[in-house]
């Protein structure tokens, strides 16, 4: 495990939290940790979203987000507030969807179920993801990252905040 370069540990960390049929090891577990303070300096936005979500998926310590935390605000582009236009609300979902960018939307929904997971109330990161409940999302995207945010204490003067920096 020690040698595993990132291309390695990531899939298999992926892996590992999303077969859900075994309960993993805390040895598995505490060495992807090791790993993971080592190489989350190189991370980029996706691979830091993979990892939050695997790592929580996987049940491990919350200390984990916290070597996560400043490569994800630096290189995340999902957490970076876009500007919006207003009308955006009265156009098709259909044409408002393509327009998203589907990778920055699947980052932030892997985010928003990171932090209900590991129940880490950070209001930086949460209030950035807050963001993209302003956008026309689908139905049960938008519940899901409603639900996932306000677990970790997202309140309707946080959302009002968001709307106001848009």
């Amino acid at each position: 495990m020690r040698c595993l370069l990132l291309p390695f540990v990531l899939p298999l960390c992926r892996a590992q939290a999303f077969c859900g049929c075994a309960v993993p090891s805390e040895g598995l577990v505490t060495a992807l940790m090791q790993r993971l303070s080592v190489q989350a300096p190189w991370l980029d936005g996706w691979q830091a979203s993979h990892f939050a979500l695997s790592v929580a998926e996987l049940r491990g310590p919350g200390a984990a987000y916290d070597r996560l935390r400043s490569a994800l605000l630096e290189r995340s582009p999902a957490l970076v507030p876009r500007a919006q236009e207003r009308s955006a609300r009265r156009r098709g979902l259909t044409q408002v969807m393509e327009e998203l960018e589907p990778d920055l939307l699947a980052q932030a929904q892997r985010l928003a179920s990171a932090l209900a997971i590991f129940d880490v109330h950070d209001a930086e990161v949460r209030d950035l993801l807050a963001q993209w409940l302003l956008r026309p999302l689908p139905p049960e995207t938008l519940t899901r990252m409603a639900l996932d945010l306000a677990s970790v204490g997202l309140s309707d003067q946080a959302l009002a905040y968001a709307y106001r920096q848009t």
